[in-house]
């Protein structure tokens, strides 16, 4: 992982940190791209659109995606689909179900309704073209997708209460019919 002057840099997100709602701090990003002039540009953009402090680290080829997803220290990864090593694809259905928080945007050299729609089917908020990457597409994609988590966050909230709700009522149903059927043994012993 590098910073834009080229510095190696460590992980500041902890692990079990999700990622931020729309509302909070400036999201930090992971751009995975073997080509170093559309990481730039993509910098730019995502530099443009968040302000100058925003964090922006990079992988250049599939291994330093691995190692720098693996220390799950950013809140969007932004996916070149041709890697040396594998694809953006294969990574988002690596990484989708164990960074369920994070943000995947997906983007290769050309549309593609195939690669759209298998992005969508893998899990990835947004596939964008790289001919459209400007800092105004990439903050309304990353803005929309953070809204999304958001939502689908506060949903698992509610059903995991309903839930927990569920059981208590469900329990205390129990023991409210076997006193009933205790006193009801005891009033036919009488």
């Amino acid at each position: 992982m590098y910073d834009l002057n080229g510095q190696t840099l460590e992980s500041t997100r902890p692990a079990d940190r999700p990622c931020p709602v729309p509302d909070s701090s400036t999201p930090s990003f992971l751009i995975i791209d073997d080509d170093e002039i559309d990481r730039i540009k993509c910098q730019r953009s995502l530099k443009q659109g968040f302000g100058p402090s925003t964090t922006i680290d990079t992988a250049g080829d599939w291994d330093e995606a691995i190692a720098a997803i693996e220390r799950q220290a950013h809140d969007i990864y932004l996916i070149d689909q041709n890697l040396s090593g594998g694809t953006g694809l294969d990574l988002i259905r690596r990484y989708r179900a164990s960074l369920e928080d994070c943000v995947f945007i997906l983007f290769t050299g050309q549309d593609n309704r195939d690669i759209d729609l298998a992005a969508t089917e893998a899990g990835a908020a947004d596939f964008i073209p790289k001919p459209e990457i400007t800092s105004a597409r990439l903050e309304r994609s990353v803005r929309f997708a953070l809204a999304m988590n958001a939502q689908k966050r506060q949903l698992l909230d509610m059903t995991r209460a309903l839930e927990k709700s569920n059981a208590i009522a469900l329990k205390n149903a129990q023991e409210l019919e076997q006193t009933r059927s205790e006193e009801h043994t005891s009033e036919l012993q009488s």
